[in-house]
């Protein structure tokens, strides 16, 4: 996994994605049609802001931030395979149990 960089978010999690809901919009996030988990994050999306769960937008959210940093690579690669590990893994459907992924 690439190093894991602590960040403060700024701001509520609805002002967050609000910054990258344009590039959102005009259909500039990729996602594989094959991955496993792509209803599971298409439909927290669709439900954001009243959906019961909000941790992938959040974390699409900080995703973004970081790309336009400039730091593209780490943050696509851990993204991903954090995804996958969360809904392949033996606990898939639930919670992901992030101590295990590194």
């Amino acid at each position: 996994f690439p190093p894991i960089v602590g960040v403060t978010p700024r701001g509520d999690k609805i002002a967050r994605v609000a910054v990258h809901s344009g590039a959102i919009e005009a259909n500039h996030v990729y996602l594989p049609n094959e991955a496993s988990w792509k209803a599971i994050f298409l439909d927290e999306i669709r439900a954001f802001p009243s959906g019961k769960h909000d941790d992938i937008v959040d974390a699409l959210s900080q995703l973004m931030t970081h790309v336009q940093q400039g730091r593209r690579q780490t943050a696509t690669i851990g993204f991903a395979e954090l995804i996958d590990e969360w809904t392949e893994g033996p606990e898939a459907g639930g919670e992901p149990d992030l101590h295990s992924l590194w």
